[in-house]
Order: C-alpha cells, then structure tokens, then sequence
C-alpha cells in the first residue's frame, strides 16, 4: 500500500523575496539593485534614506559600496546589458568589448562617474545602433592590457593612462588623466602635449579612432 505524501511536500515551494534594499551591502548575491527587481518607489526611498546611491541611470547600488571597484563593475555591467538587449544590432560588439579611458578610470577608483562610456574595440568594427552613453573607441589592440572585473572587461590602469594621454579629448578625460597621474606618480612632460608611450603592452596606435 502506498505512503500518502505528507502535508510537507504537498506545500508549494515558497517565492522567492523581491529585492530588499535594505540588505544593501550584507548580501554579495545581490550587488545592484534595478526597478525590475525592486519597485522603482521603494529604490527611491531608500536612496532618501541614505541606504542606496543611484551610481549610474536606474541602477542602485549600497551605499557604502559605491566607491568598490566590484560594485561599480556590476553596475556598469547592467548598463551594458541593457544596451546590448536580445534585440540590439550592437550586442555582440557591445559584450565583447572592452571598457576604457574616463570609465575604465572610473572602475579604478576616479571618483568621477564618466559622461560617456567608451568601448575598445578593434579597427573596422562597424557601431550600427550603438545607444548612448556608449562610444565605440577603434584602437590596433583593445584587449592589451586588459583585466577582467566581475563579468567586465576593461583596460589597467597602465593602458587607461596612455590611453587617456593619446585619445582623450574632453574635459571629463582630462580630469581622468590628473587623477591618475597623480595616483600613479607619473609626471606629464612639460615641453609639449601629452604623448602615449610606444613600445609597451599598454601603447596603442598613434592614429586617433576613426568616429562614425
């Protein structure tokens, strides 16, 4: 004769809690938080109440986590996401590419959060649909002196340097560019421009990106 189940396992499995802001820097699952998981109302109150900090357009992360490299990586990994969705032309350039100059700064400790994010990519790749903030960056070898952080790919701070010293050109690069140095102890010449170092793993070509 057969056991009746017991009451135990006929219970359904319980659903899984939403997104509490409030565990914000206890829980190393959860390191962004995005109005998809957690209401949008509930993400504000909680910045209102110091808890959480809205590091990049609709993307929370702890407070007392939003100057760690790791959270800001999973952050701008959202950004990344979201812009490269299922539908997007873009995708694979976007997923492939690597994060440099101000926002691979950034990700270093820049307190600076970059008004654009720039993509190293090889020279010849093709931009179509690329959304905003992103800009394609075509250098001879993205993936020299790259490091991966969490889910990212992104230049060190040795290619971000020479990087920001050749291909920089806004004020957000500049200040990116002090902030190294000035960390690095590197000490820019002072009879002329800023030139990037040839002849190392972190040189890229002399000829600017070609913009589309």
């Amino acid at each position: 004769m057969l056991e009746a189940p017991s009451p135990d396992r006929q219970r359904p499995a319980p659903r899984p809690a939403p997104e509490d802001p409030r565990s914000a820097g206890t829980d190393p699952l959860h390191p962004v938080w995005t109005p998809g998981g957690t209401p949008l109302g509930v993400l504000r109150a909680m910045t209102a109440e110091g808890l959480l900090v809205e590091l990049l357009p609709q993307v929370w992360v702890a407070a007392d986590l939003a100057h760690e490299t790791g959270a800001r990586a999973a952050a701008l990994g959202v950004l990344l996401r979201r812009a490269a969705g299922p539908d997007a032309v873009s995708a694979p350039v976007v997923l492939r590419a690597v994060v440099g100059l101000a926002a691979a700064a950034w990700l270093h400790g820049c307190p600076l959060v970059p008004a654009r994010v720039d993509l190293l990519v090889p020279c010849g790749t093709g931009s179509r649909g690329l959304p905003a903030p992103l800009r394609l960056r075509r250098v001879a070898d993205p993936g020299a002196g790259a490091v991966r952080l969490g889910a990212l790919r992104a230049s060190d701070r040795a290619r971000t340097l020479a990087d920001l010293r050749g291909l920089g050109r806004g004020r957000r690069e500049a200040d990116a560019l002090r902030w190294l140095e000035q960390r690095s102890g590197t000490v820019p010449d002072a009879g002329g421009p800023r030139q990037a170092p040839t002849g190392s793993s972190g040189a890229v070509s002399p000829r600017r990106p070609v913009e589309r």
